[in-house]
């Protein structure tokens, strides 16, 4: 399985997030597309909008686009120390070793 991974505050989320995720979907074939908005950003003291308001405007902003989610992973997380997304990226490797992840980054 070939998914694609896009972390960020997404404070708020805007239509070139969505345009990238979509063009990355049919470029690298992907079965899947994960949003993964953080809960504390290393590079930001704080956001506007809370976890919980970030994730439904996520929702919003794909709710027509089957293969693309929300992970929740950050978000969930006990601690509320800063997220790291290598450490991001070693726990969804750890969860699951058999798929293929495709990390996009931005440029800020």
């Amino acid at each position: 399985m070939k998914v694609g991974l896009l972390g960020g505050s997404f404070d708020p989320i805007h239509k070139g997030h969505v345009s990238i995720v979509k063009e990355a979907i049919k470029h690298f074939d992907l079965d899947c597309f994960y949003f993964i908005p953080t809960k504390n950003n290393p590079w930001k003291d704080h956001t506007v909008a809370s976890g919980e308001e970030r994730y439904e405007m996520i929702e919003i902003a794909t709710s027509d686009e089957e293969k693309i989610k929300i992970d929740r992973i950050e978000l969930d997380a006990s601690d509320n120390g800063k997220n790291y997304t290598i450490d991001t990226l070693r726990a969804l490797v750890k969860m699951h070793p058999d798929v293929s992840y495709y990390y996009l980054m931005g440029m800020d």
